[in-house]
């Protein structure tokens, strides 16, 4: 039998002679980066050098308007999505509750606080009630108010487990004659018109304290405290805050000490004035009571002192490495040629009075008040 084809020389090189059933393959069409279907509509062939036919066709045309449609459709979704957002931002505000409770307490009694975040006021009044009033966020379970042979107590009890902020925002009004010890976080206070003993603790709130206490006793870790009060005794103490006093009264016993926090004190005529700091300045302008003794020390800080003109105490100030700078006498000397330190001791008016100053490394400047 013979083949389908034969060969001819009848054209330029080798020739077959092909079957009438057969066809030519379609020739390979490139693929490109913006056509890579090409392949599809353009034959029934598929070329071995593309790949396409392997792909899902080309979109047609009702395809892009089905994506529109999609995109149309999930408008309304994100919309809602946005409505529900912004009506969760006062939802905050709806976690805040208010407060108010009054009760009987005795004119001369102790009112305690405690409270551990957000602030605290306290006023004086001539009624023989404590009235507590404010806003507690979510995670104050309650404020318990109670009173009983002369005290009140008044403290904000957290709930043990729960989210959110445990701050209550409180105001006080309590008779005036009271008696009033405060236990504190990081809540800030202010009390006024408060006629007995203030006692305050806090660990980073500050502290203001007005009026004309008996006494003050205001103690922080690194909260501020500025005292504003005409009181016969104060006491203040801080670890790296800032202690301000402030006071008009003769007769003050003051003792200030702190370790990095400053010291300012502007007082009247003081008994007895001890100031303390390690690494903080201190800066005094008081006078002195007939037989007044005043006393300060500080590591590295500067200390500044500024008495009247009529002042009558007998001043020594000791100081290692630090200068002296004496507005109201001698200057200072040598201690000897060895070490640097300076001694400098000196009488005012009648010398009634005691004034002592050491620094080790702190300038020292004495100036008229």
């Amino acid at each position: 039998m013979r083949p389908p084809w034969r060969w001819s020389n009848a054209t330029c090189g080798s020739s077959i002679r092909r079957s009438a059933s057969w066809r030519r393959p379609s020739p390979p069409i490139p693929r490109t980066p913006t056509s890579p279907a090409c392949c599809w509509p353009a034959t029934s062939g598929r070329s071995t050098s593309c790949n396409a036919w392997r792909r899902r066709p080309a979109a047609s045309a009702a395809e892009p308007r089905r994506i529109a449609v999609n995109a149309i459709a999930s408008r309304p979704l994100r919309v809602a999505v946005a409505v529900v957002a912004l009506l969760l931002l006062p939802a905050a505000g709806l976690a805040q509750r208010e407060i108010e409770r009054t009760v009987a307490a005795s004119a001369g009694g102790t009112v305690e606080v405690t409270n551990v975040a957000g602030s605290v006021a306290v006023r004086g009044w001539d009624r023989a009630q404590v009235e507590v009033s404010g806003t507690v966020e979510r995670r104050v379970e309650e404020v318990r108010v109670e009173s009983r042979d002369g005290r009140t107590v008044v403290e904000v009890v957290l709930a043990r487990r729960g989210r959110g902020d445990g701050e209550a925002f409180l105001e006080l009004r309590v008779p005036r004659g009271s008696s009033l010890r405060a236990d504190l976080v990081s809540a800030e206070i202010s009390v006024d018109e408060v006629d007995g003993r203030i006692e305050i603790e806090t660990v980073s709130g500050p502290q203001t304290i007005a009026g004309r206490p008996a006494a003050v006793v205001a103690r922080t870790v690194s909260g501020r405290v500025d005292i504003e009060a005409a009181a016969p005794r104060i006491e203040a103490s801080a670890v790296s805050g800032d202690l301000r006093v402030t006071g008009g009264a003769s007769a003050v016993e003051v003792s200030a000490e702190a370790v990095s926090g400053d010291v300012e004190l502007t007082l009247g005529a003081v008994e007895r004035l001890q100031v303390e700091t390690v690494s903080g300045d201190v800066e005094v302008s008081c006078a002195l009571a007939p037989g007044g003794r005043l006393a300060a020390s500080t590591n590295s800080g500067d200390l500044e002192l500024a008495l009247p003109a009529d002042a009558s105490a007998r001043i020594t100030v000791t100081t290692f490495s630090g200068d002296v700078d004496n507005e109201l006498g001698p200057p200072a000397e040598r201690a000897n040629r060895y070490t640097p330190e300076k001694i400098l001791d000196f009488t005012l008016g009648g010398g009634d009075g005691r004034v002592q100053i050491n620094t080790f490394s702190g300038d020292v400047t004495l100036r008229r008040r």
